[in-house]
C-alpha cells in the first residue's frame, strides 16, 4: 500500500477495531477500491462514487466503506447520508467520513479544501458533531502513530 492507503487504513482501524485483538501488520494488508466517474474511465471526469475495503491476506476483508457525491454549485459534495460505513456510531461515522474525504483530497480526486468545507457543513449546531469535527486533527495524529515507524513519520507530515 502507498502512504495514503496506509494512513487511511490506520485511521479506519483506529476508529473501530475490525477484529478482536487485531494488531495490523501493514505489510500483509492491501486495499481494494473502486472509483466511479460521471463519464467513461478513459476520460478524466468528476468522481461520483468511491468505495473500498482492506484485505488481510486473500480472504479477510475489513472496514468496508462507500461514499457518493452530488454536483452542487459546480463542485462535488457528499453528505453523511451518502456515506456507508460498517460502524454506525455517530462520532465514528463522522471521522470515517472525514478520513475518506481526506484520502480523496490527498490523492487529488477532490480539490484541496474539501475536508475543511465538509467539516463546516456537517458540524452544524450539533455539539457532538462539532466535537467530532474539532477532534479530527488530533485523531489523525494518533492514527499516524499506529503505522510502522517510517510510514508514521510520513503520515505525521501529511497530518500536520
Amino acid at each position: 500500500m502507498n502512504i495514503f492507503e496506509s494512513f487511511l487504513a490506520a485511521k479506519l482501524f483506529r476508529l473501530s477495531m475490525p477484529m478482536q485483538n487485531f494488531q495490523p501488520d501493514f505489510n500483509r494488508i492491501w486495499m481494494v477500491s473502486s472509483v466511479n466517474r460521471s463519464i467513461p474511465a478513459d476520460q478524466k471526469s468528476d468522481i461520483v462514487m468511491y468505495s473500498g475495503c482492506f484485505m488481510v491476506g486473500a480472504n479477510t476483508s475489513l472496514s468496508p466503506f462507500s461514499i457518493s457525491f452530488s454536483l452542487r454549485n459546480g463542485l462535488r459534495k457528499a453528505s453523511l447520508s451518502q456515506f456507508a460505513y460498517h460502524d454506525g456510531r455517530p462520532e465514528i461515522r463522522i471521522r470515517a467520513f472525514l478520513s475518506v474525504l481526506d484520502f480523496l483530497e490527498s490523492t487529488g480526486e477532490l480539490p484541496l479544501g474539501t475536508v475543511a468545507e465538509h467539516k463546516a457543513r456537517i458540524s452544524g449546531p450539533s455539539r457532538s458533531r462539532q466535537e467530532a469535527c474539532d477532534g479530527y486533527h488530533d485523531f489523525c495524529q494518533r492514527a499516524a502513530k499506529d503505522l510502522p515507524y517510517e510510514l508514521s513519520l510520513e503520515a505525521l507530515r501529511l497530518a500536520a
